[in-house]
């Protein structure tokens, strides 16, 4: 990647190494690794809902937090190669659009609905016995 504004993240990443392989294998790790990127967010959100619905709501908000590097990883390394993820977001369908947005949203409410049941309350959503 000669003249890339992110020379020192490419190395890193090994954009320009052989273990890219040829166009098609390089692109099949891409797609692979933003794959495993959108897991990853998934599952920590899902993760720090589950959190907050048994009664560790800070530790829940902390994983919400965390999870949201992946994305701005995402439109950083974009940004600095001249890419508007933004625009090329408007250009999918509705669904491509809407679903993840509702499976992060019904997420989300369910780790703020855990927080606040649990400050409201004094007690989980779902109680957890000790281990202790």
């Amino acid at each position: 990647m000669t003249n890339s504004p992110t020379p020192r993240i490419d190395r890193m990443m090994g954009y320009d190494s052989a273990t890219m392989g040829d166009e098609r294998e390089a692109r099949i790790v891409l797609q692979a690794t933003s794959f495993g990127a959108v897991v990853s967010v998934y599952t920590t959100i899902a993760v720090a809902a589950g959190l907050a619905l048994t009664g560790n709501g800070a530790w829940g908000a902390v994983l919400l937090i965390l999870s949201s590097i992946p994305s701005f990883a995402i439109y950083f390394y974009a940004g600095r190669h001249g890419v508007d993820v933004d625009k090329l977001l408007s250009k999918g369908t509705m669904g491509q659009l809407v679903w993840p947005q509702v499976i992060v949203g019904v997420m989300v409410a369910a780790l703020l609905f855990g927080i606040v049941f649990h400050l409201t309350t004094g007690q989980p959503v779902i109680p957890v016995p000790d281990i202790t």
